[in-house]
């Protein structure tokens, strides 16, 4: 039944202009080729053919940091202060913690 799925999947997914991902994939057998298999067995299989069905709305981009540079860390710090004659004053701080690691200046002080 391996190859038999196997050769099912790639038929369907070609035949589907390379569109159909595993939950689609999965319906699709069931119906048209009367397959009775897991959905994660079809999801597995899709993924060692390297089968990548379309996916609506844009992809998600991945960052990846330069090697050697920190990450830039933020401290904040908000604050609730009763005012007698203004009522409720909202105080907030927002600063950086470390950047890109502490250089000295001309003088060799950390800045």
């Amino acid at each position: 039944m391996g190859s038999r799925l196997r050769k099912a999947i790639l038929k369907e997914y070609d035949e589907n202009y390379q569109c159909y991902v595993a939950r689609k994939m999965w319906l699709e057998l069931r119906r048209g080729w009367g397959i009775d298999v897991a959905r994660c067995t079809v999801e597995r299989l899709m993924k060692t053919l390297g089968l990548q069905g379309a996916h609506r709305g844009k992809s998600k981009p991945t960052t990846v940091p330069a090697p050697g540079i920190c990450q830039v860390k933020w401290d904040t710090s908000v604050q609730f202060i009763w005012g007698w004659a203004s009522g409720w004053l909202i105080q907030a701080w927002v600063g950086m913690a470390g950047g890109r690691g502490r250089r000295p200046n001309r003088a060799g002080l950390a800045w």
